[in-house]
């Protein structure tokens, strides 16, 4: 194959380290041929599993690129968020979140209406508070995240199931189990109208099962474990021993009915 930019999709992360190597030594590359390079290997690193190697690529992605952009500029904020991207995919949260309130800043100040960067920039910051168990701060932020998407698009818009499916998690970590719900219920009515079958719901039907067993909603909670146990054993046989995980939550909530 002959190396050429136009081709990077289809290059190795071998390819692209000796294409990036060419680059450095001539006198005449591309500023942007060096900053699409490294941030197209911080991508094939990640997908390789090597997180060390891709907060790396995507630091220098980001070092070239304000060299090029300046620090006000959507590129800046792009290559801000493949940066802590990078730092988050390592677990360290804390510097992720340092790099991801950069991105928001510099999104809001240069593209104040780029619904998708900025929503998706806060919900990082969301995401890092979470995995530090900062429960209060990640609330907070999908909650902020949402106020904004609600001054852009309708809340049956896909781009909420994601925010409505974390907070979810984080009140449900919370132990506040019918907010969690609430939302959980918010995520799946939307989630539904793009899916093809059940098995593309479990997640939701897990959330809404755990949360209605933890609030003693037993019969609901039925209905949803019974959904995945469906699920499995129609499309994965070979996942039984996981159907018969929630088996055993929907037995002990028939079990509570039944002291009823």
């Amino acid at each position: 194959m002959i190396m050429t930019l136009d081709n990077i999709g289809e290059m190795t992360l071998e390819e692209c380290e000796k294409k990036l190597d060419e680059l450095l030594d001539s006198d005449d590359a591309e500023d942007e041929d060096i900053i699409a390079l490294y941030t197209s290997m911080g991508d094939k690193a990640k997908g390789e599993g090597e997180f060390e190697k891709s907060k790396e690529y995507y630091m220098n992605a980001l070092t070239e690129t304000l060299m090029k952009y300046g620090e006000s500029s959507v590129e800046a904020g792009d290559a801000a968020m493949n940066a802590g991207n990078g730092l988050f995919n390592i677990s360290d949260y804390e510097t992720a979140l340092e790099y991801y309130t950069k991105a928001l800043e510099t999104f809001k100040e240069t593209s104040p209406d780029d619904c998708d960067r900025i929503t998706v920039a806060m919900r990082n910051i969301g995401d890092c508070h979470f995995y530090s168990e900062n429960y209060e701060e990640a609330v907070d932020c999908f909650s902020a995240a949402m106020d904004f998407l609600r001054t852009k698009k309708s809340e049956d818009d896909p781009a909420f199931y994601r925010l409505y499916s974390v907070m979810a998690e984080t009140l449900s970590k919370m132990e506040k189990f019918e907010e969690a719900l609430g939302y959980y219920q918010k995520g799946f009515d939307i989630k539904k109208k793009f899916v093809e079958s059940d098995m593309d719901l479990m997640e939701d039907y897990e959330g809404i099962g755990k949360c209605c067993e933890k609030l003693g909603k037993n019969e609901e909670g039925i209905e949803a474990f019974s959904k995945i146990v469906k699920a499995i054993k129609e499309t994965m046989p070979e996942m039984d021993f996981l159907a018969k995980e929630f088996q055993s939550h929907i037995d002990a909530m028939k079990e509570a009915i039944s002291k009823q």
